[in-house]
Parts: structure tokens; C-alpha cells; sequence
């Protein structure tokens, strides 16, 4: 069974915009520069989710049924990645809330963020299953 590209497109621009609009949610106001990041990480985000859909699609069909909780834990350690690569370039995030004050605060936001990558791997494995039972 495969996706269509017009179909696993849509919802990769979805889920870019969502993300944008979820950290635009969070920001202050107006958004400070350092919020341009989020541009080519939410793109980067969106690739992913291109690109991971036919593969949660073919569990599905497939009736793998760990298949959700290897999406899971794929979302958990790609939002920890995203995480640590936006604590890595100059001028994002809050310096104040996470280095100055310690690593603790530093793994809460990391996990924090894991969590939403979760969130949104589950999302995209429900999508890619929805997609797939209405092409059959």
C-alpha cells in the first residue's frame, strides 16, 4: 500500500504550520530574531514526517501491532534531537531558563520536548493508518 505524495504532502505542510503555530503560541511578543529558527527546524520536522508516513502506513497494513510504539519512541528521540539542535544554534532559546540555571531544567525541557515529538509521531502513525484502511 502506498501514499500518495499529495496526500502525505498535506500533511507535512500541516504539521509545519501547526508547529509554527504551537511555538508562535509559546513566544513573546513580537517573537524575538531568534524565533526564525523555528522556520528550518519545523521544515526539517515536516521532512521527516514525509518521509516516515509510507512506513507507518506499510505497519499498519501489515498488522504489525509494536509498530505504534516504535513511532513513539522514533518521535521521542527526534524531538530530543531537535531539541539539542536548537540549544546548539546561537541565539535560540532562553538562556536564562536553561544554561544558566542547571541541568535539571535542562533534561525537563528536553523531555518535554521528546514528549511532543511523541505527540506528533502518534498523530502522523494515526494519519498514515487512516490513510492507509481508506485506500483498501
Amino acid at each position: 500500500m502506498q501514499l500518495s505524495s499529495k496526500q502525505r504532502s498535506r500533511v507535512a505542510f500541516g504539521a509545519f504550520f501547526a508547529c509554527l503555530a504551537t511555538a508562535l503560541a509559546g513566544a513573546d511578543f513580537p517573537p524575538p530574531l531568534g524565533f526564525l529558527w523555528m522556520l528550518p527546524l519545523a521544515a526539517i520536522g515536516a521532512a521527516a514526517i514525509y518521509f516516515r508516513m509510507p512506513t507507518y502506513a506499510a505497519w499498519v497494513t501489515a498488522g504489525k501491532g509494536a509498530g505504534l510504539f516504535r513511532a513513539l519512541a522514533e518521535g521521542f528521540a527526534f524531538g530530543v534531537a531537535m531539541g539539542l539542535l536548537a540549544l546548539a544554534i546561537p541565539g535560540t532559546g532562553d538562556p536564562t531558563a536553561l544554561h544558566a540555571v542547571g541541568p535539571a531544567n535542562l533534561l525537563i525541557w528536553l523531555g518535554v520536548i521528546g514528549a511532543m515529538g511523541a505527540a506528533g509521531s502518534a498523530a502522523t502513525y494515526a494519519l498514515a493508518a487512516a490513510l492507509a484502511k481508506g485506500e483498501r
